[in-house]
C-alpha cells in the first residue's frame, strides 16, 4: 500500500503508457511523409516561382515600345482567331 500511495496511484505511468507514448510513435511516423510530401510540395512551388521568373524575365526590356508591339501581335493574332473560327 504505501508503494502505491507513494507511486501516486501509477498515474503518471499509465498515463504515458496510453497517451504520450502512442503520441510519439505517430508523431515520428509522420515525421516522413511531413519531409518527403508536405515539405516538397512547398519547396516545388518555390522552384516553379522561380522558374517563372527566369522566364517571364526573357519577356520583359524595359523598352514601350517592343510592349506596344507585343500588344498589337495579340491583338492581331485574336481578330485573326476569330476571322478564322
Amino acid at each position: 500500500m504505501y508503494g502505491l500511495l507513494r507511486d501516486k496511484y501509477r498515474v503518471d505511468e499509465i498515463y504515458r503508457a496510453l497517451f504520450i507514448r502512442p503520441l510519439l510513435r505517430g508523431s515520428r511516423a509522420l515525421y516522413g511523409f511531413d519531409q518527403e510530401m508536405i515539405d516538397g510540395a512547398v519547396n516545388a512551388s518555390g522552384v516553379g516561382a522561380q522558374l517563372a521568373g527566369v522566364i517571364a524575365r526573357r519577356f520583359q526590356s524595359g523598352y514601350v515600345r517592343n510592349y506596344a508591339l507585343s500588344f498589337l501581335l495579340g491583338v492581331v493574332f485574336i481578330l485573326w482567331y476569330l476571322m478564322v473560327r
